[in-house]
């Protein structure tokens, strides 16, 4: 303001433009859900984490950027858990628990989670690659590499929808 007006004055404007907006300045994140989502599951890093890459994989891809930010992190943990525990079937996966905290059934989650496997097929071969690269890193435990390893699983998705 160069010095036209003192703090007093400019915090006083603030304050009157956030309660001219309720205060409503910004929306929660696919991140911010998923870190609720995880410690519902009680999972843990490495599912986390992987979980995290899936999301920022989908930034790019447009058919992806009308989801709701719950809906995909919720797909985003699903495919992680049957990622990392192939064995176990997605009901098994997916506990009441993360269904109550989620806010979303394994049938809401399907179409989403198609979306996000078949995203994830396309990664390695993407012009995109900063999500890919950055984790296929040590201090990422390499989760990039993942979905390639359990291209089936992640077959399975885009099938079931």
């Amino acid at each position: 303001t160069d010095q036209a007006y003192d703090t007093k004055m400019i915090l006083s404007k603030e304050l009157e433009i956030l309660k001219a907006l309720s205060f409503n300045i910004g929306k929660p994140i696919a991140l911010n859900f998923l870190r609720r989502n995880s410690k519902a599951g009680y999972v843990g890093v490495r599912h986390h984490t992987l979980a995290k890459y899936i999301l920022e994989e989908s930034l790019t891809n447009y058919p992806l950027a009308s989801v709701k930010p719950s809906e995909k992190a919720a797909a985003a943990l699903l495919i992680s858990l049957k990622i990392l525990d192939p064995s176990l079937s997605l009901k098994d996966l997916w506990s009441p628990n993360l269904t109550f905290y989620s806010g979303y059934s394994l049938t809401d989650l399907m179409a989403t989670a198609s979306a996000l496997s078949k995203c994830l097929l396309q990664a390695p071969n993407s012009k995109y690659t900063a999500a890919y690269d950055k984790y296929n890193s040590s201090s990422k435990s390499h989760v990039s590499r993942l979905p390639e390893l359990h291209e089936e699983t992640l077959k399975s998705f885009t099938t079931e929808s």
